[in-house]
């Protein structure tokens, strides 16, 4: 029994549940923190927001299990926790530089929605994506999306717009504009047509296919997930790492770390992170 069934065929998240999971799930919407079900099932078209929580309250320290095995990092408020707090800033860095390969890397970045506890608790965090600024200027909005919208692309294109417009103040000159990179990270394919699981936009010159040294303020990425077709061991890079790690992080505490990822810094951080997430403050 998944999400789909279970909650009205409303929501795309493939989290198994059993009776004994779904029991609670129905307990959980009926109790103190039901608001963020409803909240997230109108905002996300699905159960996205309350995973965590479940994850929590089933597994917890009473029940003797990895309370982190069952929690997806691609579900909102997760991913939001994962690379939007302060305290993980390097998993951040990690994920944009493994994206996008940048000549100049980013090594430093300043969050500007940054994941706050107390807007989490008191129903304040609505915005899910992540803003940050790196040490050369440049501008990022990372974005997680798992329910499938195929109008995504739109929403991308306005979600940079407002990160270009929100860098200067009526009469500022437009030469303060900088490098702004959209980073669309989509449990779905929105590209039918396009075999490829990461894909680079920029505006070129249609006769020449180039971009004349100019318009290079946009950059937009999209990585779908469910075109990634690689096994643990045929990783090569380090979005190989990340990609794999979105897609099937609760498989990795549950054996021996794959030695295509044991070497790789970020991952297990990342993975550290993971179980110790949502302490006893948060619950």
């Amino acid at each position: 029994m998944h999400y789909r069934r279970t909650l009205v065929e409303a929501s795309t998240h493939e989290l198994q549940l059993s009776e004994s999971e779904f029991t609670e799930l129905k307990n959980f919407q009926n109790g103190l923190l039901g608001k963020w079900f409803n909240f997230g099932l109108a905002r996300s078209g699905g159960a996205n927001r309350i995973a965590p929580y479940l994850a929590n309250r089933t597994y917890g320290p009473k029940g003797g299990k990895n309370m982190a095995s069952n929690i997806d990092p691609r579900v909102d408020f997760a991913f939001k926790k994962l690379f939007g707090s302060e305290e993980n800033k390097d998993l951040l860095i990690s994920l944009i530089n493994a994206i996008l390969q940048l000549k100049d890397p980013v090594v430093a970045v300043t969050l500007k929605n940054p994941y706050n506890l107390k807007d989490y608790r008191d129903g304040k965090l609505s915005i899910l994506d992540i803003k940050a600024q790196d040490q050369n200027g440049r501008w990022y909005n990372v974005e997680m999306q798992i329910s499938e919208d195929l109008q995504f692309d739109k929403r991308a294109l306005y979600y940079w717009c407002k990160l270009l417009t929100e860098q200067i103040q009526e009469g500022d000159p437009y030469k303060d504009l900088t490098k702004t990179f959209s980073i669309n990270i989509l449990a779905f394919d929105i590209f039918s047509k396009v075999t490829n699981f990461h894909n680079r936009y920029r505006i070129l010159n249609m006769d020449t296919s180039k971009d004349d040294a100019r318009h290079l303020e946009f950059e937009m990425h999209y990585v779908e997930l469910t075109k990634f077709r690689k096994n643990f061991d045929e990783l090569t890079t380090a979005l190989d790492r990340w990609v794999i790690f979105l897609t099937r992080a609760r498989e990795l505490y549950k054996r021996k770390l794959p030695a295509t990822l044991s070497a790789d810094v970020s991952i297990n951080r990342a993975l550290a992170v993971m179980q110790r997430f949502f302490d006893d403050e948060e619950r």
